[in-house]
C-alpha cells in the first residue's frame, strides 16, 4: 500500500520460505512476482480517465448509485443540521454515515448534495444502497436499530450491520421489516441487485465463510428471501469480499484485500456462467490504486462511471471514471476534389479503425 514494492517483494519471498501450508506458500510467491512487476514497470495504466467528483467533502464520501438517471445518491459523514444534536461514532469520534443525494446535468454538472430521505435517515449508519431498476424501491445498509434510538448488539456488544429495504409511496420512503438473512449475531451489509430483481449479493462475515467477509446471495421467494448461499472460492477468499455491485449485463464487481493486487482493496469483477462464476479479473489501473478502491457503479453505456477510493490520503472520496478507449467518435469524410461527403470511410485508404459510417 506504501508502494514499497520491492520490499514487498522480499518480505513475501521470506514469508514463502516460513508458510506453514503450500496453499499461503503459493500464494505469497504470486503476490511476490506481482510486487517485482510493479516494481519494474509501475501502474501500467489502461485506456481509462479518472478524476475526483466536485461534490466530495472534507469527510467521508462513498459507494455512489444511479437513481433514476440524472442522481447519484451516495454515503457520507458529512454534517448535517442535526449533526451537532446527535452523538458520534464511539469507533472514529466522527459524525455517523447518512445518505446523500446529488443532481446531475445532461453536461455532468452536478448540483448543491442534499441529505436523502429522512424516513431512511436515521442516527446511525445508512449506506452503501441500491435501488429497483424503477427506483421506487431501496436495499440499505443500516446499523442494527431495534427500534427508535435503541441498537442490537453481538455478545461482544458491538452493534452490527444490517440490511433494510423500503418503499417510496408518494413521494415518501416506507421503511418495512428487516430482511430475514439477517442477524445481530454477524454483519449482513452492501447489498446488490441483479436486473431481474430475484436475486440479492451482499457482504457478510456470518459463519460458514471462507475468511472474514464474503460475499453471499439469496433469492426472492415470495415476499421473503432464501436462506444465504455463499458464492464459492472462485470468488470469495481468506481476506475480505466487500461492496458488491451488478451492471446491467450481469457483471459482477467487488473489493477484496487477498487476491494478486495493487495494495488494499482492489476492485475485480466476474461473470457467472450457468450455476459457476468466473474467474475474477483485476480492473487494474487506473480504477484500482495501491490503497483502497471500491464501490464502483457501471452506467448503462459502459464507458462511464464512478467509485470509491482513499488515494488521495485525505480519506474515501468519490472518483468518476471514463474509458477512452472505448469512445465512439463520428467522423466525417470529405472527398478532396468535389467537397461532397463519402457515405462510408471505406470508400478511401485508412487503417480499419477509421472505417466508421457516416454520422
Amino acid at each position: 500500500s506504501n508502494r514499497k514494492y520491492a520490499a514487498a517483494k522480499e518480505a513475501f519471498v521470506h514469508y514463502a520460505r516460513l508458510a506453514e501450508s503450500e496453499t499461503d506458500a503459493n500464494h505469497a510467491q504470486m503476490i511476490a512476482i506481482a510486487c517485482e512487476k510493479l516494481a519494474t514497470n509501475g501502474m501500467v495504466p489502461s485506456g481509462i480517465k479518472v478524476q475526483k467528483a466536485d461534490f466530495n467533502s472534507d469527510q467521508l464520501d462513498f459507494s455512489p448509485v444511479i437513481w433514476k438517471e440524472n442522481s447519484i445518491v451516495f454515503a457520507s459523514n458529512r454534517p448535517t443540521a442535526r449533526t451537532a444534536d446527535e452523538a458520534s461514532d464511539p469507533w472514529t469520534e466522527a459524525p455517523f454515515v447518512d445518505l446523500w443525494v446529488v443532481d446531475v446535468a445532461a453536461n455532468g454538472k452536478t448540483g448543491e448534495p442534499r441529505p436523502f430521505a429522512k424516513e431512511i435517515n436515521s442516527q446511525f449508519h445508512e449506506g452503501p444502497i441500491v435501488f429497483n431498476t424503477s427506483g421506487d424501491r431501496v436495499y440499505l445498509t443500516r446499523s442494527d436499530v431495534a427500534g427508535k434510538g435503541h441498537r442490537g448488539f453481538d455478545d461482544k456488544k458491538n452493534t452490527r450491520l444490517k440490511i433494510y429495504s423500503a418503499t417510496r409511496i408518494e413521494d415518501k420512503w416506507v421503511m418495512e421489516p428487516e430482511l430475514s438473512i439477517n442477524s445481530s449475531k454477524f454483519s449482513t451489509c452492501h447489498p446488490a441487485l441483479s436486473l431481474t430483481e430475484d436475486t440479492l449479493v451482499f457482504s457478510s462475515d456470518r459463519p460458514g465463510g471462507y475468511g472474514g467477509m464474503d460475499l453471499w446471495f439469496a433469492v426472492k421467494e415470495g415476499k421473503d428471501w432464501s436462506s444465504p448461499s455463499n458464492l464459492g472460492p472462485e470468488v470469495n477468499t481468506a481476506g475480505n469480499e466487500v461492496f458488491p455491485t451488478m451492471d446491467a449485463k450481469g457483471t459482477l464487481y467487488f473489493s477484496t484485500d487477498f487476491m494478486v493486487g495493487y495494495g488494499g482493496l482492489d476492485i475485480f469483477r466476474t461473470s457467472k456462467h450457468g450455476q459457476e462464476w468466473g474467474s475474477p479479473e483485476n480492473l487494474g489501473a487506473p480504477i484500482n490504486s495501491s490503497l483502497d478502491d471500491y464501490g464502483l457503479i457501471v452506467a448503462k453505456d459502459h464507458l462511464h462511471g464512478h467509485f470509491s477510493s482513499n488515494r488521495s490520503g485525505s480519506g474515501d472520496d468519490i472518483y468518476s471514471y471514463l474509458d477512452m478507449a472505448k469512445l465512439a467518435i463520428p467522423v466525417l469524410v470529405l472527398d478532396c476534389e468535389t467537397g461532397l461527403p463519402l457515405s462510408v470511410a471505406s470508400d478511401v485508404n485508412m487503417p480499419d479503425t477509421w472505417l466508421l459510417p457516416r454520422p
